[in-house]
């Protein structure tokens, strides 16, 4: 997906799916810009154009993708990640009001919380963390008055909030649907043999009357409304335009 190799306890053993290594921000939004763009890779760079005094053009990107994963296989993790945000932890970039994908996350003891996330066109990257007078991280346990701070709550609420000013104006796009899901099946229809007829050979003399019940509040976490104190965390957010994509 783009991970350097450099990158620390990213080994090739199955406890790396817990998140056990440690990317960098703008490493995270790559990888995930690579999924974004149905498999294709390409190289991380802070450099689109130079221009010289006179205005001409000393150096231009013109990045080279490398199809990392079979697009279907990337269709297939885009399908499963986009359930994040419309079924899961990463509910509030519903708010987007455009198909987006992502994962929440909160390592050990609340000392960071991200969310990775990304449409078609763009991937970002936010991270929270806060750091104690050695330099080394601590708990995020009351900023911004909650007890734990989750992906799924200030990170999401920024990387909303960053998507929505980027992707303003332009046009919304859909992932493509992995062709390995299965279909559903049609429920089998069933016409009974035979309609009894019944006759009530009383009347009753009452007809009981139901309310329906009412329905339900809409469920969802409410939006914390005090204001951080203490230290202020650091908060990175990068991004990482889909290959192909116009930035």
């Amino acid at each position: 997906a783009g991970f350097p190799s450099c990158t620390p306890a990213l080994a090739p053993v199955r406890s790396v799916a817990l998140g056990v290594a440690s990317p960098h921000v703008i490493d995270i939004a790559a990888a995930y810009s690579t999924f974004a763009a149905r498999g294709l890779q390409a190289q991380t760079t802070v450099i689109k154009e130079i221009r010289g005094p006179n205005g001409g053009v000393l150096f231009a990107l013109d990045p080279s993708p490398a199809q990392a994963f079979d697009p279907d296989v990337a269709d297939t993790v885009n399908y499963a990640l986009q359930k994040v945000v419309t079924d899961g932890t990463g509910a509030v970039a519903r708010g987007l009001g455009r198909p987006a994908a992502g994962k929440t996350g909160t390592t050990n003891e609340n000392k960071s919380a991200w969310f990775a996330g990304y449409t078609p066109d763009l991937a970002a990257a936010v991270m929270f963390v806060k750091d104690g007078s050695d330099g080394n991280p601590v708990s995020l346990s009351g900023v911004g008055g909650m007890n734990s701070v989750t992906g799924g709550s200030f990170p999401a609420r920024i990387w909303t909030a960053f998507m929505k000013g980027a992707l303003a104006g332009t046009p919304v796009t859909k992932f493509t649907r992995p062709s390995t899901l299965p279909t559903a099946s049609a429920s089998p229809s069933i016409s009974p043999s035979v309609t009894p007829s019944v006759t009530p050979t009383t009347s009753p003399s009452e007809t009981p009357s139901a309310t329906p019940p009412s329905s339900p509040s809409p469920s969802g976490s409410p939006t914390p409304s005090v204001e951080p104190s203490g230290p202020t965390p650091s908060v990175s957010v990068t991004a990482t335009p889909t290959a192909g994509a116009s930035p």
